[in-house]
């Protein structure tokens, strides 16, 4: 497979040298930052900070939300759908978070990524998601879990599981 990738890029390269024409070299994009590293696992008392606070945020906004709060290994740790919020909603947090998780990056990366044409998530971890909303949870800049927000906009569920997650002390 890479060497038809190679093969295939060298005949692309070949043919615009024998063009005549000079091509513009397109600039590299730099190459992305390191994924923070493991550190202990999320605990009951951070998890409920996570989601607390991240409650405050969507009440705050009146806006009808899922929490779910997964260790760095992408394992629920806890949830929470607040009253009216929509019973799909808790399915959805939970992939946002284990998303976030297992990738050590906002989910809403991974949905930037697939909109420029990157290969679906789905296909390396059949339960995350690219969808904005899962917000990793560092602690002393370590991942130790996630949280992730369903319910609203895509922005919005962000906006509440980023309050969540700065929360964890």
């Amino acid at each position: 497979m890479k060497f038809a990738c190679l093969a295939s890029s060298l005949v692309v390269l070949v043919a615009a040298a024998g063009s005549g024409h000079a091509q513009p070299v397109a600039a590299q994009p730099p190459p992305p930052a390191s994924p923070p590293p493991y550190g202990m696992p999320i605990d009951g008392d951070q998890a409920q900070q996570a989601i607390v606070a991240a409650e405050a945020e969507a009440r705050q906004n009146h806006w009808l939300l899922s929490f779910a709060v997964v260790d760095a290994y992408g394992n629920l740790v806890m949830f929470k759908r607040m009253s009216g919020a929509p019973p799909f909603t808790g399915e959805v947090a939970t992939k946002k978070a284990k998303t976030a998780a297992m990738f050590r990056m906002p989910s809403k990366t991974l949905a930037e990524a697939a909109a420029r044409g990157g290969p679906p998530v789905s296909l390396i971890i059949p339960d995350a998601i690219p969808v904005e909303g899962g917000v990793p949870i560092l602690l002393d800049g370590k991942i130790i879990g996630a949280i992730g927000a369903s319910g609203a906009q895509s922005s919005q569920d962000a906006q509440a599981a980023a309050k969540g997650a700065a929360a964890v002390r």
